[in-house]
């Protein structure tokens, strides 16, 4: 046993965007491009076992110690979608019923299973205790302490106080690393009978100029329905469901699609909004093809360091 309570030889290198889904945009030697989203934005050639990956991400604490078995189960999952993405890339489509539900659990595991996700629901506590300070009369904090201290606070005391009451308040709703492991990979079947009831097209492009990024699920809202609750995108609230499966192929799951569930034909601008709006959706890195340049010519929106989820929860 190690210390980590697993076996020696237990892969401590957890990747949260699967190294079989990167080799496909990645070269023989399995070498990829990174382009960081944070300025300066800096690119550099990596090996697909070096990137979306962390350290005991999928750690469990056990009473006997630390547990790497969600490793291991995550890694047994990724060999059934493997086989479910090559079938879909390679024989009729639209897909048989039993591919659909692996590509469709692929793409909701995916959605929820990255870094990206962990710290939004880790940001939640801070949100929620700025918000109840909002709700607790500073007469009901200051009073007490100034009789104890037989003076008047001070402005400084007297919003730390109210922090520190507000933090007391909310902290038994804070999830353990557990939790909050836990709780997003169980909304998975949720988000994959929302993935699956969707309309089912694959946009196929005669070269390699894909990319990809350590979010790869995009949900996309058409200019014309931003605005208000519906923009914020999550699966049942968003036009399209975008993931590129490899330099040439990408996957979209439309609300309505008026040709219904065919293979279109991509072309360069098809390419370079899809490539857009993943580098976009992107929460701190972009890879693509060590040969290739798909961001030429794309201008990015600032990075993003947080998604709020709002639906698929059940």
């Amino acid at each position: 046993m190690t210390r980590n309570g697993g076996l020696m030889g237990d892969p401590i290198k957890h990747h949260y965007v699967p190294q079989f889904y990167l080799k496909r945009f990645a070269d023989g030697k399995g070498q990829l491009r990174v382009v960081e989203r944070k300025p300066p934005c800096r690119k550099y050639i990596s090996n697909v076992k070096d990137v979306a990956a962390e350290r005991l991400f999928y750690r469990l604490e056990t009473a006997e110690g630390d547990s790497l078995q969600l490793e291991k189960t995550l890694s047994e999952i990724e060999g059934d979608c493997r086989g479910a993405i090559s079938d879909l890339l390679e024989n009729s489509f639209p897909p048989a019923a039993h591919v659909r539900e692996a590509v469709g659990f692929f793409i909701a595991l995916q959605w929820l299973r990255g870094r990206d996700q962990r710290d939004t629901f880790s940001g939640v506590f801070e949100k929620l205790a700025k918000h109840v300070v909002k709700f607790i009369p500073e007469q009901k904090v200051i009073k007490p302490l100034e009789n104890e201290l037989g003076r008047p606070l001070t402005a400084v005391e007297t919003e730390e106080a109210v922090e520190r009451i507000a933090r007391a308040g909310v902290e038994h709703l804070r999830l353990t690393h557990n939790e909050l492991v836990l709780s997003l990979l169980k909304m998975t079947p949720g988000l994959q009978r929302l993935a699956c009831a969707r309309v089912w097209q694959l946009i196929k492009f005669d070269v390699d100029c894909l990319l990809t990024s350590d979010s790869p699920v995009v949900t996309w809202v058409h200019p014309r329905n931003r605005g208000g609750a519906y923009s914020v995108g999550g699966f049942g609230m968003c036009d399209e469901i975008r993931i590129p499966l490899d330099m040439r192929t990408a996957l979209v799951l439309a609300h309505e699609a008026p040709k219904g569930e065919v293979v279109l034909q991509g072309g360069e601008m098809h390419a370079k909004e899809l490539n857009r709006s993943v580098a976009a959706n992107a929460y701190l890195k972009v890879f693509h093809g060590v040969d290739i340049d798909p961001l030429k010519g794309i201008e990015l929106p600032p990075p993003f360091e947080s998604r709020i989820i709002v639906d698929g929860l059940g």
